[in-house]
């Protein structure tokens, strides 16, 4: 079949060919084995494609299609979604079939009859609804096919349009009942864009967008909540486009959205947008007018009512009446409501609160309305605690009589008289009252916080303050958030006396409440979630009113449940919801808590307490096997964790020397348990940083006790535990250094060596069982040796340092040793070196150098990649340590050279290695450090390419670290790069963007850290090369543009203007160059480009940008800060001038005759057809345009204008009006 068919179809009848088709779409959508039926099914339908273009009657398949086979066509692209061949190709045959100016034309006609291509869609869709995603491509590909025909549409009069079509796909999917039907309406909505694509104002688009509003408006009322949430999100578009289209419906849309919980992303966003309109056309008042409404009535969801008492926790954390939606509310009324309005706004809602307040508090209503009326007063409430405080009364010329009577009726009235009347029978009181009363408290700590036009103090009277008491302690069936409500108006306004008795209420329930969770809202709060809000509502401003008025035992009590509550370093699963111990740690880490110095003191006086009676008996000399309890570690490393966070000066001296011994020894009795526990491995992790934090606090005998013996031999022998961050290792490596520094500093007992003490190894099984950890611990103690001891125990130290020597070169020849090891093992190795060079008086040279060959051999062997840099930095490190030493030249600079470029290949490039090569090149003496410079630079000249960019980085290094006395030689080497770069450019290819990176590197290394080596005519070259680095090409190899090279430029030649500007203004015309090939890269192309057309533009871009990703405001905004650095005066750094002799000089004036062309190229590129610079490029740009206009000024701006098209010189005169507007025009 793959022979005959390709050679039968082009020869075949055309109805034949269809039959085929037709015979294919009924197989493919029948089928479940897409992989068998591709390659056969692929032949009809590409051998209709290269029929149908010639056939005369398309209209007549357009129909036979319709009628009778996009219901498989549909069902057999749905069947091919993993087929992207198939896929394309059944797309491709239903464009043919559907887009043509033939069915265009029928599909126009059927829009008016009401038959033909939607109604088949409508019933596809019906038995289908899974299709519907489908039809969102079928719109947008005849929305694009009818804007293509639209001329040949319009000369036959035919009345199709995007909004026709918009408007029949929308009653096709309103008549489907499927919540599919909503989301395919959506991304229609969606796939159209904002205006100009939709004209709100255009008759068509109207009547559709308000269909879709009423459609969506019944889906919110009656429709389940994923249904919903895509209605919202259709009413979110439809009021970025219109908002005047919701405006009639804001009531409603708010009452079936305010149950909704207030994380909804959709009811969010659309609520944004309502507050926005509103903030924007300063109509704040009307939506708290739709707020007020929408409190009045009861409220639904779905139709069906809901008990009071069961949907205010959803109404007050919904949507509407949420936390989110009113603290935008908040920050509008703040600052868009007019003097006009805030009378207004206050006059409604203080009169809403008075009435319902009111109502709730007669004894005439029935319990069913007075629970209802609650419902309402508590959104009455909660809109006025977002709102009131708010008003921008400081915006009114005098307080108008209503401000005064409304501020009077919110005290006496609202506040006082209805408090007064919930607390005066707390054992009688209601759910409804107690609501009330939650809404009332709440209202007031809200105004209280707020600006000061309402003294809440003048109404809170003893009466009130007593009866909050009473009904705090008396109160049998008190709900948990009036509790919470009551605690935080008795801690903010009663007497001491009182506050004393209301803190001993909070810490007396929480020895009975629970630690739970808690999501941080009060309406709907469980019993569970009270202890994490006393904690919020004591560790919050109430802290230092604690510390100052708790007695002595209340602050034992409370330090006792810190303690207790307090489990560990909080991991938060949501940030929904907190829990005690995270608080907790909150309070630690703020440093007000820890100024309280009588609260902190008990506090540490209880912890310290706790360690002390944690018993470790037997471990102290690190030699008990005993297994420790786990339980008394648990409790050790719970304690430290906190006392870690204690602040080291508020511990007392000698305290810290107990803690940190104490410490060590929990260590080594945890040692004990199994390494492999979690729980171990932390508390260790605990024990050793806690020690390593606090190594210079403590006293001598606590390093005495570290250094011991026994101590010492113990750390260096740390066994491996699970510690993915590596704190372990750092602690411990911190307490062993400082351990060895003082051991070493002692007299030594005459039968103690170092092999006792350290724990070195002795034979190479020793080495290939240890750890890395282990390896690190005995080199930080050798290490120490150099530094302390001095010519002190030369003989006991010789005799150590050969016999490891011996053993660890043994196991590198041997290839015993891991590779994870490696590098470990080489740190050892390396402090083995230093201390045989540093102190030793002979050294077997021959052994040295076999080591050094031996080290080329191992790096050679182990070629991996970033992962090595630890091994490649310790080989070079030896390496290093071996150049040093200078007797008898073991090591030529060519080697050391050699090794530099490998590992720098091998890893990249890292600031240890330069650092490590640059303190061998300032041992070198001048001849030496010659000859290698010419080596280096000789093999960027010989060398292949791959190997450039290390060279070229080797050199740079060289030129940052020249030995002293050695200005003129670097200098001349220096300029010399130049010229070779210059003229191997011009053939290197393959890996040059390797190679442009590299010489980008260096040009910037000697601009900012050598300027004075250059000469006048390293300038021109630089520049020249600066040039080739952003020169347009036709050749672009990269998909994604490699903006870094962007730039590595900028800052090369803002380096360059800023510290060698005196040679600089001698190269005016390449600087001018430069700068418009850099402006010229910000092109971005148009839509719908031909190929020419794209690759005329990719024409005038460098090779490393790419056209779908073109550059953006970051880069705008580097060559902006270097057009602004060149108007600013700064002095050069040369070597022959200093800033007290020579005047700082800018481009303002020098620049002003080449200004102009690279203004010229801006202007360029913002008036070709096709390309445009997007806002963000051009509002990132706009200080260096500004920058340019200053230094072209009138003259260069006139002579600019004379060569520009119509098009240019109004972007001229644009962007000259807006550096006038920003131009400083003042004295001084």
């Amino acid at each position: 079949m793959d022979v005959i068919l390709p050679i039968a179809f082009p020869k075949t009848r055309f109805d034949t060919i269809l039959d085929c088709l037709w015979a294919a779409l009924e197989t493919i959508s029948g089928s479940n084995d897409m992989k068998n039926i591709e390659s056969l099914a692929l032949y009809p339908l590409k051998g209709f494609r290269n029929t149908f273009s010639a056939h005369s009657n398309k209209a007549k398949v357009y129909s036979e299609f319709v009628e009778a086979h996009m219901d498989t066509w549909l069902l057999s692209i749905s069947k091919a979604k993993d087929r992207p061949a198939l896929k394309q190709a059944l797309w491709e045959v239903g464009d043919d079939i559907l887009l043509s100016i033939e069915a265009i034309k029928i599909l126009s006609q059927s829009l008016d009859d009401g038959h033909g291509y939607f109604a088949q869609l409508q019933s596809i869709c019906s038995i289908n609804p899974q299709l519907l995603d489908l039809t969102v491509t079928l719109f947008q590909k005849q929305i694009n096919a009818v804007r293509l025909h639209r001329s040949t549409l319009e000369a036959v009069k035919l009345q199709i349009s995007p909004a026709r079509l918009f408007t029949f796909y929308s009653k096709t999917f309103m008549a489907i009942d499927d919540g599919l039907a909503l989301l395919a309406q959506l991304k229609i909505l969606k796939s159209l864009g904002m205006p100009p694509e939709i004209d709100v104002h255009n008759t068509d688009w109207s009547l559709a967008l308000r269909s879709n509003l009423e459609w969506c408006i019944l889906a919110i009322t009656s429709s389940a909540p994923n249904v919903s949430d895509t209605a919202i999100n259709i009413l979110a578009v439809l009021g970025r486009l219109e908002y005047t289209l919701l405006l009639p419906h804001v009531v409603t849309i708010l009452r079936a959205v305010a149950t909704i919980p207030s994380g909804n992303i959709s009811c969010s966003s659309l609520l944004e947008i309502v507050i926005a309109y509103h903030s924007k056309t300063r109509t704040l008042d009307q939506f708290c007018d739709n707020l007020i409404d929408v409190a009045k009535s009861p409220l639904y969801h779905g139709g069906t009512p809901f008990p009071p008492i069961q949907i205010i926790p959803s109404l007050l954390n919904g949507c509407v009446f949420g936390v989110n939606t009113l603290e935008l509310l908040s920050e509008g009324i703040s600052q868009f409501l007019t003097p006009g309005q805030i009378t207004l706004v206050l006059r409604k809602l203080v009169s809403a609160l008075e009435q319902s307040s009111l109502n709730i508090l007669q004894n005439g209503a029935n319990y069913q309305d007075i629970d209802q009326l609650a419902l309402s007063s508590a959104c009455f409430f909660r809109i006025a605690t977002s709102v009131v405080p708010y008003l921008p009364i400081s915006r009114l010329q005098f307080p108008v009589q209503d401000t005064k009577s409304s501020a009077e009726i919110i005290g006496s009235q609202i506040i006082r008289s209805n408090l007064q009347q919930c607390f005066r029978s707390p054992a009688e009181s209601t759910w409804s009252s107690q609501n009330l009363a939650i809404s009332i408290l709440q209202f007031t700590s809200s105004l209280q916080e707020s600006d000061k036009w309402i003294n809440i103090d003048n109404y809170l009277d003893e009466g009130i303050l007593i009866g909050a008491e009473t009904t705090l302690i008396t109160a049998s069936s008190l709900s948990i958030e009036l509790e919470i409500e009551l605690v935080n108006l008795l801690l903010s306004h009663a007497l001491p006396e009182v506050k004393i008795r209301v803190f001993q209420h909070i810490l007396d329930r929480f020895a009975d409440l629970p630690d739970r969770e808690w999501n941080g809202k009060l309406s709907g709060m469980s019993f569970s979630g009270l202890k994490c809000a006393y904690w919020c509502l004591i560790s919050g401003r109430k802290i230092s009113l604690f510390a100052s008025l708790g007695t002595p035992k209340q602050l034992r009590q409370f330090s006792m449940e810190v303690i207790a509550t307090f489990k560990d370093t909080p991991v938060i699963k949501s940030s929904e919801f907190v829990t005690a111990s995270a608080i907790i740690y909150q309070l630690f880490k703020n440093a007000t808590f820890w100024e309280l110095k009588t609260l902190q003191g008990i506090l540490v006086e209880e912890l310290l307490s706790r360690i002390n009676n944690c018993e470790l008996q037997g471990y102290e000399n690190f030699e008990s096997n005993a297994v420790s309890n786990a339980t008394t570690l648990e409790e050790l490393g719970r304690y430290y964790k906190i006392l870690m966070m204690v602040p080291h000066e508020n511990f007392q001296s000698g305290i810290i020397s107990n803690l940190a011994q104490k410490a060590i020894i929990s260590d080594y009795a945890a040692s004990r348990l199994s390494s492999t526990s979690p729980l171990i491995a932390e508390l260790r992790i605990v024990f050793r940083t806690f020690v390593s934090r606090h190594l210079t606090d403590g006293s001598s005998s606590f390093r005495n006790f570290i250094s011991s013996t026994s101590a010492l031999g113990f750390l260096c022998t740390s066994t491996v535990i699970d510690d993915p961050q590596g704190l372990f290792g750092k602690a411990t490596l911190a307490i062993v250094e400082v351990a060895a520094t003082v051991f070493l500093q002692k007299e030594i007992a005459p039968l103690v060596t170092l092999n006792d003490v350290f724990r070195l190894p002795v034979t190479i099984l020793d080495i290939v069982e240890s750890s890395n950890l282990q390896l690190e611990c005995w080199a930080s103690c050798l290490f120490a040796v150099p530094r302390v001891t001095k010519g002190k125990h030369i003989s006991e130290i010789e005799s150590v340092v050969d016999d490891l020597l011996g053993i660890l070169l043994e196991a590198l020849q041997s290839h015993s040793i891991e590779r994870v090891l490696l590098p470990a093992v080489l740190q050892l190795l390396r402090a083995v070196i230093g201390v045989q060079m540093t102190i030793l008086p002979d050294v077997d040279g021959t052994k040295i150098k076999r080591l050094s060959t031996l080290l080329l051999t191992i790096g050679k062997d182990n070629r991996g990649g970033q992962e090595d840099l630890p091994l490649y930095l310790e080989i070079f490190l030896i390496q290093v340590d071996i150049w040093r030493f200078r007797s008898n030249r073991i090591m030529d600079s060519s080697v050391l050279v050699a090794l530099y470029v490998v590992a720098i290949s091998e890893i990249r490039f890292d600031d240890r290695l330069d650092e490590q090569f640059g303190i061998a090149i300032r041992s070198m003496d001048a001849q030496e450090y010659e000859n290698t410079l010419k080596l280096v630079m000789d093999a960027t000249h010989s060398e292949s390419q791959s190997k450039v960019p290390p060279l070229l980085h080797a050199f740079s290094v060289l030129l940052r670290y020249a030995p002293e006395g050695t200005f003129l030689v670097t200098k001349i080497y220096s300029s010399q790069i130049f010229d070779i770069l210059l003229t191997e450019t011009s053939v290197w290819n393959g890996e040059t963007i390797c190679i442009k990176r590299a010489i980008l590197r260096h040009i910037l290394s000697i601009s900012q850290d050598k300027p004075a080596l250059l000469q006048h005519k390293d300038i021109g070259n630089i520049l020249t090369l600066l040039v080739q680095m952003v020169q347009p090409s036709s050749d672009h190899p990269f998909d994604q543009t490699q903006a870094d090279i962007f730039h590595e430029t900028v800052k090369a030649t803002g380096a360059l203007i800023r510290n060698r500007k005196d040679f600089v203004f001698r190269a005016l015309p390449h600087l001018a160059y430069l700068l418009r090939l850099l402006m010229s890269a910000f092109g971005a192309t148009r839509a719908n480009l031909g190929l020419k057309q794209r690759r005329a533009i990719l024409g005038t871009l460098p090779p490393w940008v790419s056209l779908s990703e073109p550059l953006g405001a970051q880069e705008a905004a580097a060559l902006a800060r270097l057009l602004t650095n060149m108007i600013t005066k700064t002095p050069s750094r040369s070597r022959s001038h200093t800033s007290s002799k020579f005047d700082t000089q800018s481009f303002l004036k020098p620049f002003g005759k080449h200004a102009s062309s690279v203004l010229a190229s801006y202007i360029e590129l913002a008036t070709r057809q096709t390309c445009f610079i997007s806002r963000q490029v051009r509002f990132e740009l706009a200080p260096g345009i500004h920058a340019l206009c200053a230094m072209s000024g009138e003259r260069g701006r006139d002579a600019l204008m004379a060569s520009l098209t119509p098009e240019g010189r109004a972007v001229l005169k644009s962007l000259w009006e807006a550096y006038e507007k920003q131009r400083y025009t003042g004295q001084g």
